[in-house]
């Protein structure tokens, strides 16, 4: 379903009071992890609302209405918003959006929940360059790609501490299958994204869902929209980090005047938005398609160390404070960090991008 552009302010609104009443309620301390049970909570406000669809009708929440413009910018946006707030809550509910529409492609409605995740990458990261090779059909020798989605390799993933499924991927015989797997025991984040846990996920473990039609046209599907995701993800996380870097540069004074007004912090709070404004462009102009895959793959790397940057810059501005837990900006830089590879590495995107290129 397309939402109109009506539409799209109404669910945009909804969702900003949303994260304001969460902001308040469930993350107003950076320094300390929210709660199991809260950040529950805040997951099944959100379902309630419609963002997250678990019924079998499709809606208007995230990663609803195919491949159509309107639809996918309300994504984006809305995953912009809720990472302003807090990115783990943004990462969970984007990747149970993309699991909820490979159950959907799967014909396996029934086993979505808020706990559902996709986890999309191989034991050893995506296969470098197989990956893209595989999704545009090539005859070239394939085996890393079965090396690295095995089903009886463990996958690193990032998950919510609660009992939940992963949505794996299972490469044999030239072609992806999904996997339905139980969550093992977790163990807490170390560096970012500190509301969620990390998992061993071992497909072998999971019941195989059933095969469609185009499994490469769904798989390139799946990580495209992971990856605009994440972006989005990131910009909403770089925008946190300028919004509390902004309001300190407001009231910090030093040589007789609020450090804003100094020329090194002005700059570092342009460079802030200036790294904001460059993802938010490209991400208004992201499309679903093959053209813009290609875009995405050259991209994705660049605009990620940029954000990386205006976040470090955030830091610099609270000074020695920055590095303080209490202030939120260390948390942003943190879970950028986090974000960075999630999905696959620089290395990786290098390697998926020249080889998409090469068999273009």
């Amino acid at each position: 379903m397309s939402p109109s552009a009506e539409e799209r302010q109404l669910i945009s609104h909804s969702v900003h009071h949303i994260c304001a009443d969460l902001a308040q309620q469930y993350f107003s301390r950076p320094e300390q992890v929210c709660s199991d049970a809260d950040f529950s909570a805040a997951l099944h406000q959100f379902s309630d609302q419609g963002v997250i669809e678990l019924g079998a009708e499709p809606g208007y929440g995230l990663w609803e209405g195919g491949d159509d413009a309107d639809a996918l910018a309300l994504s984006l946006d809305l995953l912009r918003l809720i990472a302003h707030t807090n990115t783990a809550l943004a990462l969970s509910l984007h990747r149970s959006a993309l699991a909820r529409q490979l159950l959907r492609a799967c014909a396996a409605d029934s086993a979505a929940t808020l706990t559902t995740s996709l986890c999309l990458q191989g034991r050893l990261g995506l296969g470098r360059g197989e990956l893209a090779l595989w999704w545009q059909g090539s005859d070239a020798p394939l085996s890393l790609l079965a090396e690295v989605f095995a089903a009886d390799a463990p996958r690193p993933a990032l998950v919510a501490r609660a009992a939940g499924h992963s949505l794996c991927a299972v490469y044999e015989a030239g072609q992806l299958h999904w996997r339905l797997c139980a969550h093992p025991p977790q163990t807490p984040t170390q560096l970012g994204l500190d509301e969620l846990a990390s998992a061993a996920i071992l497909p072998a473990s999971g019941v195989r869902l059933p095969d469609v039609d185009d499994a490469r046209a769904l798989a390139r599907s799946l990580w495209q929209r992971d990856w605009l995701g994440l972006l989005a993800i990131e910009l909403g996380c770089t925008q946190r980090a300028y919004t509390l870097a902004r309001d300190y540069a407001g009231l910090r004074r030093q040589g007789g005047r609020r450090i804003g007004e100094h020329r090194a912090v002005s700059d570092m709070l342009l460079e802030l938005r200036a790294s904001s404004a460059e993802v938010g462009d490209f991400l208004a102009a992201a499309r679903l398609d093959t053209s813009g895959l290609q875009r995405l793959l050259l991209a994705r790397n660049r605009l990620q160390l940029s954000l990386q940057g205006a976040v470090n810059a955030a830091m610099q501005i609270f000074g020695g404070l920055g590095y303080m837990r209490d202030t939120g900006v260390e948390k942003c830089f943190r879970d950028l960090y986090q974000l960075r590879y999630q999905s696959g590495g620089p290395l990786e995107m290098q390697a998926l991008a020249a080889q998409w290129q090469e068999a273009a």
